[in-house]
């Protein structure tokens, strides 16, 4: 056995040990993990980056769509320990495509804690008439200088 089969052995027990039982919504438990902000920054990606509002998602070119499809796949591939996702699956695993859309979205949401994002929302401006939709015009941009300075 070579040293990156020992490492992949390793991640397996290691995944099996972080790994507790998820009921989906088509009743099927499965053995899942949820990953660690170290490891989305791995993937390029963090939690509160993955909010994107509807106007940014019809301003995504094609790369960052293709990119953001990719990062969903690898991910459910991390997340999902038993029965393993793969895409060449082999016996006791799972193509992602085999998958009932309703459990792929819950798995996404709950990996990337969907409902501590949601319940955020009430900080998010509100888009209005698009004045002020940032926020920036009603934060003073002159200086306040304290008695200290």
């Amino acid at each position: 056995m070579d040293n990156a089969q020992i490492w992949r052995e390793k991640a397996r027990q290691s995944a099996a040990g972080e790994a507790s039982d998820l009921k989906l919504p088509s009743g099927m438990v499965i053995k899942a993990r949820r990953p660690g902000p170290s490891m989305l920054a791995g993937f390029g990606m963090l939690p509160m980056s993955l909010a994107v509002s509807k106007e940014e998602q019809a301003e995504m070119t094609g790369e960052q769509v293709a990119a953001f499809a990719e990062f969903l796949r690898d991910l459910l591939v991390y997340c999902v320990v038993e029965p393993a996702i793969s895409l060449r699956p082999e016996a006791g695993q799972i193509h992602p495509r085999d998958i009932p859309n309703g459990d792929t979205n819950f798995i996404l949401a709950w990996a990337m804690r969907g409902s501590e994002a949601a319940r955020l929302d009430t900080f998010r401006p509100q888009s209005g008439n698009g004045k002020h939709r940032d926020g920036r015009a009603r934060v003073s941009r002159k200086a306040v200088k304290s008695a200290r300075n």
